[in-house]
């Protein structure tokens, strides 16, 4: 076991060494942020319409409690997503 550890090692080393692995960062491109948070936004809110929605298909009360739960952080979610589009189109104006 501790060979086959040491061999994956000495090969990740070798790739690593090789440049077989990029190190560079990427540069922080923000232009299309708001379009991404946007987009989640959208996939938020269609998550929580399906939520409600299978609310109607269980009889378990617990179910339910977490199902409005994690709604109620969705909601709490799209807030904090939509303030920072509106920061996003602030610092691009």
């Amino acid at each position: 076991m501790i060979t086959d550890i040491l061999e994956v090692c000495h090969h990740a080393h070798q790739i690593l060494g090789q440049g077989g692995y990029d190190m560079k960062a990427n540069p922080d491109d923000r232009r299309d942020n708001a379009a991404k948070l946007q987009e989640m936004v959208q996939d938020t809110i269609e998550n929580k319409r399906d939520a409600e929605a299978s609310l109607e298909f269980t009889d378990s009360a617990e179910q339910k409690k977490q199902i409005e739960a994690k709604n109620h952080r969705r909601e709490e979610s799209i807030e904090a997503m939509r303030n920072e589009i509106k920061d996003e189109s602030n610092n691009h104006q």
